[in-house]
């Protein structure tokens, strides 16, 4: 049998916080639905509140800020995401991760905050949001605060969300200069599948280098070891081997249906070098665009 809960439909973020807050700890939000009404249909839904906040109206936008930053209000579509001249130009590795999320119907339903939300280590947009120094902006009773996406996923459906807290948008920093990025994941399918292990690239007209690993641990991770051996470098065949192999002891994957651990391990080695290929040639202006 499905689960039986209550369902409110606040006007206001003040309103959802509210509602979030008077309930017994268990409150799911509901924005584009496309995990959370899967959950349920199941008898492992565990929650007696859900506050859909699908009707605040001043949480649907994607904007750019004065400062150049990427602001994605939490009821702003995968679809209009993906319509933003930035994810066809220096973003385009959030551009390719969005674009893997399930199906078109799905993407025209689902959020980036959801998706981030939803906690899940194969989730595809948070490896770019990571090498983008992405954040979220979270409202609650105790007024606002804002986190880095890195930190804010804890472990597999876990944030650090606190009762009556919602997030309300998140912001992606205008990159500064020229930089090139991609990402790239390895899955059991071709598309409709999550991430066996998921790798996103950034590299600075500076030199400097970034790598985000997804499906290899119970959290984001940074690969900073990587990111060491060819930052600020020319690189060459052995120092992408070096990088590859510096990644692969970084990582602490598991085995599970989707590809063994020593299988993952060595995938994020290959997608390592491939990543930093596309976005230094994208960076030079020989790679094209989605």
């Amino acid at each position: 049998m499905p689960s039986r809960f209550e369902c409110v439909r606040p006007n206001t973020i003040s309103d959802a916080c509210n509602a979030l807050l008077q309930s017994s700890g268990t409150a799911q939000i509901h924005a584009g639905g496309t995990d959370l009404l899967v959950r349920a249909r199941t008898n492992r839904f565990d929650t007696d509140l859900v506050v859909d906040i699908s009707r605040i109206p001043d949480l649907r936008y994607v904007k750019t800020l004065d400062d150049g930053t990427l602001r994605v209000g939490a009821l702003a579509t995968l679809t209009e995401l993906v319509a933003h001249p930035l994810l066809s130009g220096p973003l385009i590795a959030l551009r390719e991760a969005t674009l893997l999320i399930g199906s078109i119907q799905i993407r025209n339903r689902a959020t980036l905050v959801g998706n981030i939300c939803n906690a899940s280590p194969a989730a595809d947009t948070i490896p770019p949001l990571v090498v983008f120094d992405a954040r979220v902006n979270v409202v609650g009773p105790e007024g606002r605060r804002t986190e880095p996406v890195m930190e804010f996923v804890t472990a597999p459906g876990r944030t650090t969300l606190g009762r009556g807290e919602i997030v309300e948008s998140v912001d992606i920093p205008a990159p500064r200069g020229e930089i090139g990025s991609s990402y790239l994941r390895i899955t059991r399918r071709r598309s409709v599948d999550l991430a066996t292990t998921d790798v996103a690239a950034a590299v600075h007209g500076d030199g400097e280098v970034r790598f985000s690993y997804g499906a290899v641990s119970p959290r984001p991770l940074l690969g900073v070891n990587a990111a060491g051996v060819l930052s600020g470098r020319e690189p060459t065949e052995q120092l992408l081997e070096e990088a590859a192999r510096a990644a692969e002891r970084e990582i602490d994957p598991i085995s599970d249906v989707r590809g063994s651990r020593e299988y993952r391990i060595a995938m994020t080695g290959v997608l390592v070098r491939r990543t930093y290929r596309i976005a230094r040639n994208r960076l030079l202006g020989r790679g094209g665009l989605i």
